[in-house]
């Protein structure tokens, strides 16, 4: 695709560039689209995304890269892109990926191979099916309307990120009640007495709503103890 392929097309707001055989695309391709809100690519042969592509398309809504060949994502484009509601990036081959900056609602990461999850607060829900995922973060995800889609069979720490005075420390060693506190990751059948939860005080971060503090959660099945279980009696 020529990098001023679509110039002149100030007022495009849909792109879908599916079921093609393209490989690569100029950092340039989208600088002409300031109006697009939705871009599709899904089932190409992409290995990788230039780091200034979605630069001028700061209106974008949905963005679709499934089905590629992609390894690596710059999670600084995210920054760009504050109107993001769904995003899928399913079925490439990524073993990192940072989701922390990309406030879309909607994430779908099947298919790839992803050992660790992390979330911010705004990703209402999330997919994962197919990834060998071991550890999952999850910062402020409180209260019902929240969907996970996950396989948890690999699942053996879940770090919990709250507001300082939200809860107990009591309701946070209580695994029961904080997977309940945390939508519907409650339905995913986890027993409780395969786990241990340690509130950590001491570890978070400051936000414009107060102190945010972590809680680990680490199950318990032959699976090595966590790091932080060692500082329980310090807590």
């Amino acid at each position: 695709i020529h990098a001023q392929a679509f110039k002149g097309l100030d007022v495009l707001e849909a792109l879908y560039l599916d079921d093609n055989r393209i490989t690569t695309l100029s950092e340039y391709t989208l600088d002409y689209l300031p109006s697009l809100l939705h871009f599709s690519m899904s089932f190409n042969n992409l290995t990788s995304i230039p780091n200034n592509l979605f630069m001028k398309t700061t209106r974008l809504e949905t963005l679709n890269l499934g089905h590629n060949l992609l390894q690596h994502f710059n999670e600084t484009q995210f920054h760009s892109l504050p109107n993001l509601e769904r995003v899928h990036l399913d079925h490439n081959n990524f073993k990192k990926l940072d989701l922390v900056a990309c406030k879309s609602s909607e994430i779908n990461v099947d298919g790839n191979d992803l050992e660790v999850i992390e979330l911010n607060k705004w990703t209402k829900k999330i997919s994962a099916q197919g990834n060998p995922v071991k550890k999952l973060i999850l910062h402020e995800h409180y209260g019902a309307g929240r969907y996970y889609n996950f396989s948890f069979n690999e699942v053996s720490e879940i770090v919990f990120f709250v507001h300082e005075h939200c809860c107990t420390a009591e309701n946070l060693e209580n695994f029961e009640l904080l997977t309940q506190a945390f939508g519907d990751l409650s339905q995913k059948d986890l027993k409780s007495n395969e786990w241990i939860c340690v509130f950590m005080k001491s570890v978070g971060y400051e936000t414009s709503n107060g102190f945010v503090v972590n809680n680990v959660c680490t199950k318990m099945n032959g699976m090595p103890a966590s790091p932080f279980i060692e500082k329980r009696d310090e807590d």
